[in-house]
C-alpha cells in the first residue's frame, strides 16, 4: 500500500496523481553512454578499471533515480494536497485545500521542451514548499485549483429563498356603469285662489295666503 492511500481521511478521494519527470534518469543514462564509449576504448587500451567504474556509476545512478521515482507521490484529493518525496530520507507535505493560497510553476527552457518543472506551494502565512522535476507541472496546478474551487463552492452557504411573489390576478373586464332609473317625481297640481288669486294646491281647502275656505278640486 502506498503512503498516500494509508493516510487518506474518511470520505477523502484521490482526484489526481502526479509524478516525477523521467529526466531524473539522465545521470544514469549519461554514465551508461560514457561506459559504452569507454568499452570501445578499453578494447584498444585494456584499461578495465575506468570501464567498470563507469558501469558501477551508471548502475548506482539508475537505482537511485528508480527508487526516487517510485517512492515520490504527488496527489490531489478532494480535501488536501499530499506530497511525499524520498524513501530513506522522507519529506512530506500535507496541506488542506482551504490553506492553499497559490501554486507557482517555474520552468527552464529545457523543462518547457521536455515537459517538467518546479512547483512552489504557498500556504497560509506565506510558507513555501518547492518541489523540483515534476512532470506536467501546469496540469498539477490546474487540478489543485479545480479542487480548491469545488471545495469553496461546497462550503458556500445556500442562497436564501426568495420571497414568494404571487402572480397578478387574471384580468376581469369591468362592465359599464348603468345608473339606476330616476325616481318619478309627482307633479304638484296647483290653481289660483278665487279670492286673492294666489297659487295654491288644487286640493287645498284653505288658502294659505288669504285664509279663506275654498272648495278643493277633484282629480
Amino acid at each position: 500500500m502506498s503512503y498516500i492511500k494509508s493516510q487518506l481521511l474518511p470520505g477523502e478521494e484521490i482526484k489526481y496523481r502526479g509524478h516525477l519527470h523521467r529526466s531524473i534518469f539522465a545521470p544514469a543514462f549519461s554514465f551508461a553512454v560514457t561506459a559504452v564509449l569507454a568499452f570501445v576504448i578499453v578494447l584498444q587500451s585494456g584499461d578495465l578499471p575506468v570501464f567498470w567504474g563507469l558501469v558501477g556509476a551508471a548502475i548506482v545512478s539508475y537505482i537511485w533515480a528508480l527508487v526516487l521515482y517510485t517512492t515520490s507521490e504527488f496527489v490531489v484529493t478532494n480535501k488536501r494536497v499530499v506530497i511525499k518525496v524520498g524513501w530513506l530520507r522522507r519529506r512530506t507535505v500535507e496541506t488542506m485545500l482551504s490553506k492553499v493560497e497559490g501554486i507557482n510553476v517555474e520552468q527552464s527552457l529545457l523543462g518547457r521542451i521536455l515537459g517538467y518543472g518546479s512547483i512552489i506551494i504557498t500556504g497560509t502565512g506565506g510558507s513555501q514548499e518547492p518541489f523540483r522535476n515534476i512532470g506536467s507541472p501546469f496540469e498539477f496546478r490546474r487540478q489543485v485549483q479545480a479542487q480548491v474551487s469545488a471545495a469553496e463552492e461546497y462550503r458556500a452557504p445556500p442562497r436564501a429563498a426568495e420571497a414568494y411573489v404571487p402572480p397578478p390576478p387574471a384580468y376581469v373586464p369591468r362592465t359599464a356603469y348603468v345608473p339606476p332609473p330616476p325616481t318619478p317625481v309627482s307633479v304638484r297640481e296647483e290653481r289660483d285662489c278665487p279670492y286673492c288669486a294666489e297659487r295654491v294646491l288644487a286640493r287645498a281647502r284653505v288658502c294659505k295666503h288669504c285664509g279663506r275656505d275654498i272648495e278643493p278640486l277633484r282629480t
